[in-house]
């Protein structure tokens, strides 16, 4: 009996978990060269900005120096 409401308890807090976190979402880039934050400077020239922008994003293969993706971004004031 004491396990099945340990069990209940922990599921009913993962549930909860679950909603509270739909609501404060957050992404945070663990990268140790900040490699996907914004700096300051371009967040308030993104922000002053009041069309679509549209970011085209290449990665480089440090070995071979091939593209090895892209991806295109649009609004990207409305993602900050």
């Amino acid at each position: 009996m004491k396990n099945r409401k340990q069990l209940i308890y922990g599921i009913l807090g993962i549930i909860l978990i679950n909603i509270i976190g739909s609501y404060f979402y957050k992404r945070f880039d663990l990268t140790q060269d900040q490699r996907y934050t914004l700096s300051n400077a371009a967040k308030e020239t993104i922000a002053t900005i009041n069309i679509p922008i549209f970011i085209d994003v290449k990665e480089m293969d440090e070995e071979t120096g091939e593209t090895v993706r892209t991806e295109i971004y649009e609004s990207v004031w409305k993602k900050l």
